[in-house]
């Protein structure tokens, strides 16, 4: 599935903010943003809305760092939306698995997931290689 067009963005920024709270003056609080998509689903045309929590992504998981230093978000409102709409509609993507059309992405692994499966498989491999030691000291 692709996604073709983004209909409508609607962000929800809930500050979590409480000046009694020692706490809450460091929180920066939640952005959700709830999106209409449309999708093209072999070459059935669907519209559908998804809700995703944004102050928790990272650019990094949807573009390189090269890519991400080079995010213009310009000195007008009209600039600063479209790279917000391109961001939405990549973290919109990646939760679903989608292509997106207009700027070819494809979802990747986020690299935290690559470097958490190689410490699962080292500390695997350690585990075997001082089982066998074990063993052969038997």
């Amino acid at each position: 599935m692709i996604i073709k067009n983004i209909k409508f963005i609607s962000l929800e920024f809930d500050f979590g903010y409480s000046e009694e709270s020692e706490e809450d003056k460091k929180n920066l609080g939640r952005i959700d943003a709830e999106v209409l998509v449309e999708i093209d689903d072999n070459g059935e045309s669907k519209v559908i809305t998804h809700k995703t929590r944004l102050d928790e992504a990272s650019f990094l998981d949807f573009m390189s760092e090269q890519e991400v230093e080079k995010l213009n978000f310009g000195t007008d409102f009209s600039t600063s939306i479209q790279q917000l709409r391109k961001l939405v509609a990549m973290k919109t993507a990646s939760d679903f698995g989608f292509e997106l059309a207009d700027v070819g992405y494809i979802q990747r692994t986020p690299i935290r997931n690559d470097v958490e499966e190689l410490r699962t498989r080292i500390t695997a491999t350690e585990d075997a290689v001082l089982l066998l030691m074990m063993e052969g000291m038997m």
